[in-house]
């Protein structure tokens, strides 16, 4: 909607809540009825701050996980409209133990939104772990520091036998 609100100057307000370039024009009537035309401008319209309830965030299967091996994470985030986020944001991978320490992390920046047409929305991050030792673990994800996501504990096995690794050995009986 605009209005005039004097001197030759209109007021007018629009709502989007979907991420994008919008090129808009806009169309009113002065006092007397003659149409005056502005436009057309560009809009580009940003996502609002990360919403945890509407991120997507997988953790890769983790029930089964061995260590050393390789587990692949995703983070795609998303305001409360449910857009992908549009600036970069610091994403932790974290494994806690029992008693709430960090075992283990790995930390990466999401990507950013490319404004060429057509968009390409950033808002996400791939990514992979590599649990080092055995035992029952919490995954954790953190945004920006602050924001958190806990999945449910998970147990890291050994490998099968045939990875072990020898690193040295004697005779113990003599």
């Amino acid at each position: 909607a605009a209005a005039y609100v004097g001197a030759g100057i209109y007021r007018a307000a629009v709502q989007l809540d979907r991420v994008g370039r919008y090129l808009a024009t806009y169309t009113v009537s002065d006092t007397e009825g003659r149409a005056v035309t502005v436009g057309p401008l560009d809009l580009k319209v940003v996502s609002g701050t990360v919403h945890m309830p509407s991120c997507h965030i997988e953790v890769g299967d983790l029930r089964g996980s061995v260590a050393g091996e390789a587990v692949a994470f995703r983070a795609e985030l998303r305001d409360a409209q449910g857009n992908a986020r549009t600036s970069q944001d610091t994403v932790e991978f974290l494994l806690l133990d029992r008693s709430g320490e960090v075992r283990s992390s790995v930390t990466g920046t999401t990507s950013a939104t490319d404004w060429s047409v057509p968009v390409v929305a950033g808002g996400s991050l791939d990514g992979e772990h590599r649990p080092r030792a055995t035992g029952i673990y919490t995954p954790l994800v953190r945004v920006n520091g602050e924001l958190e996501y806990r999945a449910p504990a998970i147990t890291v096995t050994f490998g099968p036998p045939g990875a072990a690794r020898v690193f040295g050995w004697r005779r113990l009986d003599g």
